[in-house]
């Protein structure tokens, strides 16, 4: 049995089977001496922790009063161990809930790229496939805000290619600074041997901009995506990692020459 199956059974049943452990121990308790020694002996451990005196135990009190006592108690009990239980779910649940955002949003983008690849493959009207794509690239841009910790205005995605003249062709979500991005990207995808990930600190303290990565395909530039970061110190190690998780696949979708050329309609749309 599993722990969501025991909890589901608890909330069942839990309140039926106290109610029935009451009933038993005061029916036991009237009827068997035995029962009556040992449940007395059980009330007394109950009311030990608490200083008052109403909810302590005495061989002097009415039987009435000693059974409004076991009951009460009982009550506090079952109250306390269903405090402890909600609270050591609440910490079970958000660990379980805590993301692994290399994995989980990692797995939001594949989805919506695989739905991207089906509307082109199935040839769906030119407005389904931009809407994907344009779903594709919001979903990105989430995904990223996440994985980063920031607010969508603390950075921006330019999208980009060189067309057949050797032009260089962006999508961007913003235009500041665009004329420095531009820059940017030309003396990135200048180098044909570039790695797939590469990260620049901006040094000009007239920009906004803190942190520049680019991601690219080896060899010639076909398609990639530059991310321009507006808050220092983002980049740590698991960040990067996480970052180079989420957009490995960017450096092959330039590959797919129909996709490529949704993404040319769009950027010259």
């Amino acid at each position: 049995m599993n722990l969501n199956s025991i909890i589901e059974n608890g909330k069942k049943y839990g309140f039926v089977a106290f109610v029935a452990f009451l009933l038993l121990a005061l029916v036991l308790r009237s009827v068997s001496d035995n029962a009556d020694r040992l449940l007395a002996q059980l009330h007394r451990l109950m009311g030990q922790p608490f200083h008052v005196s109403f909810l302590r135990y005495s061989d002097s009190q009415h039987d009435l009063v000693q059974m409004l006592q076991f009951i009460l108690l009982s009550v506090l009990y079952a109250s306390l161990a269903v405090g402890i239980y909600t609270l050591v779910r609440f910490f079970i649940r958000r660990q379980a809930a805590a993301p692994d955002f290399g994995y989980s949003s990692r797995v939001v983008i594949e989805e919506r790229l695989s739905e991207l690849i089906h509307s082109i493959e199935e040839n769906k009207h030119i407005s389904v496939i931009q809407q994907n794509l344009q779903h594709y690239f919001d979903g990105l841009s989430v995904e990223l805000a996440k994985v980063l910790n920031v607010k969508p205005k603390d950075f921006s995605t330019h999208w980009f290619y060189t067309d057949t003249g050797g032009y260089l062709k962006v999508l961007r979500n913003v235009q500041k600074e665009k004329d420095l991005v531009d820059e940017l990207i030309a003396s990135s995808i200048r180098f044909k041997q570039n790695r797939v990930q590469d990260s620049i600190q901006i040094k000009k303290p007239e920009s906004a901009i803190h942190d520049f990565l680019l991601i690219r395909n080896y060899g010639n530039v076909k398609l990639g995506l530059a991310i321009c970061l507006y808050k220092p110190n983002l980049l740590t190690s698991s960040v990067e990692e996480n970052m180079i998780n989420l957009t490995s696949d960017i450096a092959l979708l330039g590959l797919n020459d129909e996709l490529f050329g949704e993404i040319q309609i769009k950027v010259e749309s």
